[in-house]
């Protein structure tokens, strides 16, 4: 029998779900609630620490309950909620505190860009209506607010990316997440426009590796073998970003772009 493990990486819930390849049903779940903290009354942060031992938590008891054996676990795919700002230093640690996508500390500076009329060119190039949320609005919040937590980012990825790399070591993203940071919707790929208008030019080259929905980022590493019981060399696949995975779901796909 083979199986694959869905991780589900939420705003309030993540889930470990384990599907039989051969029929789609569901075998198993494990739910485990996220712990944000609001040190502020518009902040909404997550110790990633944390986070990542909730999902370790979640794929144990799913393998647990299952009764399936890790080695029947043939690949691994993990989705996320979109936005927000998940950061590693350049030793493949937190650079702080993850920050969820309702943040709002970032809204006084998206009001300026607003008047400024750079929102206008920002979604000429991404096709997004900024929120506050977003990564790029976040970075630049960062470096005029808090540049000590901005001197140290190396990396920036999304919630799902982060539980990749905890899973293979590699750092990498999808063109999904990448949508939301935002990036350019013609080419589905990085803007150096969109981080000039931000004020955040030296973080473009802080963005990782993008793949395309369903590539294999990486295999399961020994530590995190450990971590999670799941198998050592288990495949992982990028996975998506929430929203996309659900249009997936529902059949809403498009032709990938030719690069």
């Amino acid at each position: 029998m083979s199986y694959v493990l869905g991780i589900d990486k939420g705003t309030t819930t993540t889930k470990a779900s384990i599907f039989d390849v051969a029929d789609g049903r569901v075998v198993a779940t494990a739910r485990r609630p996220t712990t944000s903290f609001r040190p502020r009354p518009e902040w909404h942060e997550e110790d990633m620490e944390g986070t990542y031992d909730n999902v370790a938590a979640a794929i144990r008891e799913a393998l647990a309950s299952s009764g399936i054996a890790a080695a029947e676990i043939v690949g691994v795919g993990v989705s996320g909620h979109m936005g927000g700002l998940w950061a590693l230093d350049a030793h493949g640690n937190p650079a702080g505190p993850a920050i969820a996508w309702p943040d709002s500390r970032a809204a006084g500076l998206l009001d300026r860009w607003k008047a400024d009329r750079r929102v206008d060119r920002l979604f000429q190039i991404s096709g997004n209506a900024p929120i506050p949320g977003l990564p790029l609005v976040l970075l630049a919040w960062l470096k005029e607010n808090d540049p000590e937590f901005y001197g140290r980012i190396d990396k920036v990825m999304l919630a799902k990316d982060y539980v990749n790399y905890r899973l293979t070591g590699v750092i990498a993203t999808d063109e999904s997440d990448l949508s939301f940071l935002p990036c350019d919707i013609r080419t589905r790929g990085p803007s150096r426009e969109l981080f000039d208008l931000a004020g955040v030019s030296d973080a473009f080259d802080k963005l990782p590796l993008v793949l395309e929905i369903g590539e294999i980022v990486g295999r399961v590493s020994a530590q995190a073998a450990a971590e999670t019981e799941l198998l050592e060399g288990t495949p992982v696949v990028t996975g998506a970003g929430d929203a996309v995975a659900a249009a997936i779901g529902a059949s809403a796909r498009s032709a990938p772009v030719r690069r």
